[in-house]
């Protein structure tokens, strides 16, 4: 029996690994479906929220110096801002709960400030006060997005591609039809209207994933700590430097463009962005890795946009669009980048992931005030923008290389540490269940209770670790024994240890 399982597990492991994940995520995919696809219509309310301010302020009236430009620095402040309140306020796993039963009211609350944002651009025709708003709004949105990484963050990293690519390609499309109707030029009762639709869909989505059985990810127990290291400064130094000059880059960009003109380069960008994405991530052999894919993409396109600025400024779709494609395809490994922390170390996720909101978006605003204080001055003064490109150019190389060296990193993320040998025992455990319920279709429940059996816990204990009632651990007990042919729990013991993992195939 010990050589069958020697072989089928083999033959499990030289299987390519995107049939495998595909086939696992089609097992209950609709919660994940559900909430990547909300959140891709939560993104494009709040884009068209930005696009309304970014047209309407800049139509409405010329008391606020750069008008139009100036809900680009109102959307990275009031990130920053929500960021920074998630992370002061929602540190433990049981504020982290807090956090998710206070969703409603995020949403509620965003609600309120779009209509509110509306009346103080038809009815009260007040650029301060809609720019005021538009930063409100945005500080709503960064609880939101913590708690969607967060939930993510449960889900195996090849399901997580999928959902980062279907996030951001919803998004585009759904921002194309957007712009292709032009909607960004009709009437605001209009536009706020179709703004209103994106956002109760994204709601409703979002409250039919959470009904919808997952193939959630069960994470191994015993994983290293990182509260022992110091603080990640270098890794602050990153968030900061590219947020400075993609901010930097975004303004200037806004600065050049306006009206329509900007719209199909800034959805070029995302579609280009979505594409890099998904030939980074969906080849066979890709690793979750982020930094060779920062040094390899975001930063040549950050770098290549920036320099263009002035040399293609009467066709500035180019630069615009590289930019954006830079920005939108950070954003993606930014995402990536805080799951892949948050499943490889046993920090709270919404600390993890509000701690990286904060510095990045802090780094724009700097960007952004930067890039505005230059466009007035490019055109008068061109010895300030060269100025600027060499300064954009060392702090993306600091950022991309030196900052982001792999071996450093690793260590400040917490990832690829030392582990104990309890940790070793419960990874082996973790990949052998995982090739069982491959070869016999467990579901994901009975996933979890035959790993926990694997380690030696007793059904009593079970119960209390999945926080289920007994009689549903016994029945979860019984359809594993009738599934892998076993009749006791040295049967188990016994079907387990005749697996052989290769310590090459741990992850």
């Amino acid at each position: 029996m010990g050589k069958n399982q020697d072989s089928s597990s083999q033959a499990a492991t030289q299987t390519a690994p995107w049939p495998k994940a595909l086939a696992k995520a089609c097992e209950g995919a609709h919660g994940l479906a559900a909430l990547s696809l909300a959140a891709g219509l939560y993104l494009t309310w709040w884009g068209a929220f930005h696009e309304a301010g970014r047209l309407y302020l800049h139509l409405l009236s010329s008391a606020i110096p750069y008008s139009g430009q100036a809900s680009c620095l109102a959307r990275t402040a009031g990130l920053c801002l929500g960021a920074a309140l998630a992370y002061l306020l929602f540190r433990t796993p049981r504020d982290a709960a807090k956090l998710r039963r206070a969703l409603p009211w995020f949403l509620g609350a965003q609600l309120l400030i779009t209509v509110a944002f509306w009346y103080s651009i038809v009815g009260l025709r007040s650029p301060y006060a809609a720019v005021g708003l538009h930063l409100l709004a945005s500080a709503t949105v960064a609880p939101a997005a913590t708690l969607w990484l967060v939930r993510l963050s449960r889900y195996p990293i090849r399901h997580v591609y999928l959902a980062l690519l279907l996030c951001f390609g919803s998004y585009a499309v759904f921002s194309g039809l957007v712009f292709s109707c032009g909607l960004s030029l009709a009437s605001p009762f209009v536009y706020g209207s179709v703004q209103a639709v994106f956002f109760a869909s994204a709601v409703l989505l979002l409250r039919r994933s959470e009904r919808l059985h997952d193939p959630l990810e069960s994470t191994p127990r015993g994983a290293p700590t990182v509260s022992d290291q110091k603080g990640p400064a270098p890794l602050i130094a990153h968030l900061m430097l590219f947020g400075i000059v993609l901010g930097m880059t975004h303004a200037l960009t806004a600065g050049f463009s306006h009206g329509a003109s900007a719209e199909l380069p800034i959805l070029a960008g995302l579609l280009l962005a979505v594409v890099a994405f998904a030939i980074s991530y969906l080849r066979k052999r890709s690793t979750d890795d982020v930094w060779p894919k920062i040094r390899a993409v975001a930063y040549p396109l950050a770098i290549t946009g920036f320099l263009l600025l002035p040399v293609m400024r009467e066709i500035s779709a180019i630069p615009l669009s590289l930019t954006e494609c830079a920005l939108a395809y950070y954003n993606m490994l930014f995402a990536l980048g805080c799951i892949v922390v948050i499943k490889n170390t046993d920090l709270v996720g919404t600390e993890v992931c509000a701690w990286g909101l904060f510095w990045k978006n802090l780094g724009m605003v700097a960007g952004s005030t930067a890039g505005f204080l230059l466009s007035g001055v490019l055109t008068s003064l061109s010895s300030a923008f060269s100025f600027a490109s060499t300064a954009a150019f060392l702090a993306l190389t600091a950022g991309a290389f030196w900052v982001g060296n792999a071996k450093t990193i690793s260590k400040i993320w917490g990832l690829r540490r030392e582990s104990t040998p309890r940790y070793h025992f419960d990874q082996v455990v973790h990949k052998k269940c995982e090739l069982l319920r491959e070869q016999h279709l467990l579901t994901a429940r009975e996933t979890e209770v035959l790993e926990l059996l694997a380690r030696g816990r007793r059904v009593e204990q079970i119960t209390g670790d999945l926080g289920i009632s007994i009689a549903t651990t016994r029945t979860h007990v019984r359809n594993l024994y009738t599934k892998l042919d076993a009749h006791c729990a040295a049967d188990i013991d016994a079907l387990i240890r005749g697996i052989k993992i290769a310590d090459a195939d741990l992850d």
